[in-house]
Protein backbone atom coordinates (compact mmCIF):
# COMPACT_ATOMS: atom_id res chain seq x y z
CA UNK A 1 0.00 0.00 0.00
CA UNK A 2 1.21 3.48 -0.89
CA UNK A 3 0.94 6.20 1.71
CA UNK A 4 1.65 9.62 0.16
CA UNK A 5 3.10 12.33 3.00
CA UNK A 6 3.08 15.77 2.60
CA UNK A 7 5.91 18.16 3.92
CA UNK A 8 6.87 22.03 4.19
CA UNK A 9 10.23 22.60 4.31
CA UNK A 10 10.98 26.40 4.69
CA UNK A 11 14.30 27.97 4.21
CA UNK A 12 14.76 31.40 6.06
CA UNK A 13 17.59 33.66 4.63
CA UNK A 14 19.43 35.72 7.02
CA UNK A 15 20.74 38.27 4.44
CA UNK A 16 22.75 36.13 2.23
CA UNK A 17 19.70 35.57 -0.90
CA UNK A 18 22.26 32.91 -2.22
CA UNK A 19 22.27 30.64 -0.03
CA UNK A 20 18.52 30.06 0.75
CA UNK A 21 18.19 28.86 -3.45
CA UNK A 22 21.22 26.58 -2.43
CA UNK A 23 19.47 25.07 -0.19
CA UNK A 24 16.66 24.14 -1.83
CA UNK A 25 18.83 22.76 -4.82
CA UNK A 26 20.84 20.88 -2.42
CA UNK A 27 17.39 19.07 -0.81
CA UNK A 28 16.12 18.52 -4.31
CA UNK A 29 19.66 16.39 -5.01
CA UNK A 30 19.43 14.71 -2.03
CA UNK A 31 15.69 13.84 -1.80
CA UNK A 32 16.42 12.90 -5.80
CA UNK A 33 18.89 10.24 -4.66
CA UNK A 34 16.17 8.76 -2.50
CA UNK A 35 13.54 8.46 -4.96
CA UNK A 36 11.61 11.02 -3.71
CA UNK A 37 9.72 14.10 -5.38
CA UNK A 38 9.57 17.55 -4.62
CA UNK A 39 7.39 20.57 -5.98
CA UNK A 40 8.45 23.94 -5.18
CA UNK A 41 5.45 26.49 -3.86
CA UNK A 42 6.57 29.46 -5.39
Amino acid sequence: MRRDVVMQIMYVCTGNQCRSVMAEYYTRAKLADRGIGLQSGK
